[in-house]
């Protein structure tokens, strides 16, 4: 009864934080203002032969958030919050058989998921597993993004406090982590803190990162708040010699790009509509950046913004998919991720589906990544 209650509150939990998030961001679509139309066409289709992969371990019973890394040489680094774990036989997503954890890593070899391997890790034992990145006191880590640049791996990280409000728990700042030695497993990893500034701006750092030489950039959003996106940046010399303070944001005036310590006013807004989980990338093909997130709650949409540079402008919303499970009663999509390392289409997107528990365990496809398959039209 104590692992059931543990359980349902986690779940609950989940979905209480997905409820607040869409009724701040429930007009993403009329918040476009003025911006920019997009000139990308594509088709989109679901890939159940790729997303197969994420059933093939024998433990993990499933996850969300669902980032992703290149680590070079057919390596695929996933990045997943709140998973399920198998602790007991059979291991299936029961009450008797998992135990829920607040992050894990999957490895997966091969870049196309359709006849990739994949593994999943976490520290701890087979019945007693643990969170990669462990719990801090009362409060915990789920992951936003990773990058890797040269021979290290930056890993951003959300930290999330236990509350006494309706929620039960609040997103209390942000962390980050540098890890090398990455060509083994994650259990042989070294893995160090980032000591990140606190802004004073109230701007959770590391949501979506792109890395293009001499910069790592870093999107990031008002949380608490509501979800408006800013752009900070660090020298990669400077960040990966732990000089952390000489962070740069976008100010989008003559300036353009300020350090903090010199900043006289808060960064610009490059929109403002986004969410907490979303993804950039560069399309090759069109020659821009594409921002991918969801629009509304439970029954919600792929959405898809593009700019022809990174700090804007960027244009109005437009649909990149309706996913099926909007038919579903009580099931929420929601943690859309983009990965531009995968092969198999022109661009794979992954979205996060989450219901009840009751729902959960009678429906074992919930709660495991989906993938959808974007193709440019010629």
């Amino acid at each position: 009864m104590e692992m059931l209650m543990k359980l349902r509150n986690a779940v609950m939990s989940v979905l209480l934080l997905l409820v607040c998030m869409a009724l701040i961001n429930a007009n993403a679509e009329a918040g476009a203002g003025d911006a920019v139309k997009s000139r990308t066409q594509f088709t989109s289709s679901s890939w159940k032969s790729g997303q197969n992969m994420f059933y093939s371990d024998t433990f993990w019973r499933g996850g969300d958030c669902a980032s992703t890394v290149d680590l070079g040489d057919g390596r695929v680094l996933w990045l997943f919050a709140d998973s399920y774990i198998g602790v007991k036989p059979p291991y299936l997503r029961d009450i008797c058989c998992v135990k829920m954890i607040r992050n894990c890593m999957g490895i997966q070899t091969g870049y196309d998921p359709s006849t990739a391997d994949f593994k999943v890790y976490w520290p701890g034992t087979k019945d007693s597993p643990e969170a990669f990145f462990p719990a801090e006191d009362t409060s915990w880590f789920w992951p936003g993004n990773g990058i890797r640049i040269d021979d290290v791996l930056i890993v951003f990280l959300m930290r999330v406090c236990d509350s006494d409000s309706g929620l039960g728990f609040v997103t209390c700042g942000y962390a980050a982590f540098l890890i090398s030695d990455i060509d083994g497993d994650p259990g042989e990893w070294s893995i160090s803190r980032l000591e990140l500034p606190d802004n004073p701006f109230g701007i959770m750092l590391g949501a979506a990162t792109i890395f293009e030489p001499p910069y790592l950039y870093a999107f990031s959003v008002k949380e608490p708040g509501d979800h408006a996106v800013y752009l900070a940046r660090w020298h990669i010399d400077s960040l990966l010699a732990g000089t952390t303070q000489a962070i740069e944001w976008w100010t989008g005036d003559s300036s353009a790009w300020v350090l903090e310590s010199k900043m006289t006013r808060g960064p610009a807004v490059l929109f403002t509509d986004g969410e907490t989980e979303f993804s950039i990338v560069y399309d090759s093909r069109t020659d821009q950046y594409l921002s991918i997130q969801t629009v509304g709650f439970g029954a919600a949409d792929i959405m898809m913004r593009t700019s022809p540079a990174l700090s804007g402008p960027w244009s109005a919303l437009q649909l990149v998919y309706e996913p099926p499970e909007k038919n579903k009663p009580g099931v929420i999509i929601y943690a859309v991720k983009a990965h531009p390392e995968l092969i198999g289409a022109g661009l794979i997107i992954s979205y996060n589906t989450n219901a009840s528990m009751e729902i959960i365990i009678a429906d074992t496809t919930i709660y495991y990544p989906r993938l959808i398959r974007l193709n440019w039209s010629e």
